[in-house]
């Protein structure tokens, strides 16, 4: 495994549409909390409700027994039932906050990690989002030389289609290998073949789209490269007459004027180089970000 890969670990790749704050409850909940439930949560919160039922049932005959007058009657049992909603709306409210496990749980189709996947799916995963990441951190996109604000919309989105395709190869995976091994052969084992070949070609098409991703990065990368090495020159260029005038000071002047400019030189060859790289990440960055872009 390459370091950036092992940087990478088994972060999530969520949802755009998933707020930041249920993102965040994602990174303190383990992902075996995040299977389906047998219902035990919501038994103890209706037991909690169940006995709020009683107290206020309780309180409502003790003020029957003990209250004499009706007008001072109807007072407590008001008093009793604003105190009792009270109760219970915080108990709700309380439940909602301090139950990240519940929330998570509920939004966890909006969210696919590496290892919620096969090795093969989960490896691809891997890759698109080192692609995408690496994209993020550029100069290039930082600076704007790419076209930031579209980055910043359809890479989340196409990260994501990506991660759902991906969820759903490695489902049908296992259970194609399910079946494979409980196949009794014959007309079985004809349409497991096919469904086979819809696996790999299915496979094959999501790997050509994190390709046209890793693509995109590259040629980001070589901009930031190109962009630093261009000023580099430029500085080089600003005290580049104090090194001609060195060598005419120690050479007859004719033979000075006759030696070329190669800060400028290089700087020529380098503009002429990004002028290029640019147009290339333009066209890495159509296919990498097709203008239909998935949700």
């Amino acid at each position: 495994m390459q370091e950036s890969e092992i940087a990478i670990g088994d972060r999530a790749v969520f949802d755009p549409e998933l707020p930041e704050a249920v993102r965040k409850l994602f990174t303190v909940v383990p992902a075996s909390a995040l299977r389906p439930t047998d219902g035990t949560g919501a038994e103890e919160t209706n037991r909690g409700t169940g006995c709020l039922s009683g107290c206020t049932a309780v309180l409502f005959i003790l003020g029957v027994l003990l209250i004499g007058s009706a007008t001072r009657f109807a007072a407590v049992c008001l008093v009793i039932g604003t105190v009792i909603v009270g109760c219970r709306v915080m108990a709700r409210r309380h439940h909602r906050v301090m139950d990240p496990v519940g929330t998570a749980r509920k939004h966890r189709h909006q969210c696919v990690r590496p290892s919620d996947l096969e090795a093969d799916p989960g490896a691809l995963l891997v890759r698109a989002v080192i692609a995408v990441d690496t994209v993020f951190s550029s100069a290039a996109h930082r600076d704007g030389v790419v076209d930031r604000a579209r980055n910043e919309v359809e890479l989340p989105h196409g990260l994501w289609k990506i991660a759902k395709d991906l969820r759903s190869l490695s489902e049908l995976t296992v259970r194609h290998r399910e079946a494979k091994s409980a196949s009794v052969g014959g007309a079985v084992d004809s349409v497991l073949e096919t469904q086979a070949a819809a696996l790999h070609a299915s496979r094959d098409a999501i790997e050509k789209r994190v390709e046209a991703l890793e693509q995109y990065a590259r040629s980001v990368g070589s901009l930031d490269r190109l962009a630093e090495q261009h000023a580099q020159i430029q500085a080089l260029q600003g005290v580049n007459d104090d090194y001609l005038n060195l060598l005419a000071s120690v050479s007859e002047a004719s033979s000075a004027t006759a030696h070329p400019d190669p800060a400028a030189h290089e700087a020529e060859l380098l503009s002429r180089s990004l002028k290029e790289a640019i147009e290339h990440a333009r066209i890495a960055a159509e296919l990498a970000l097709p203008a239909e872009s998935d949700a």
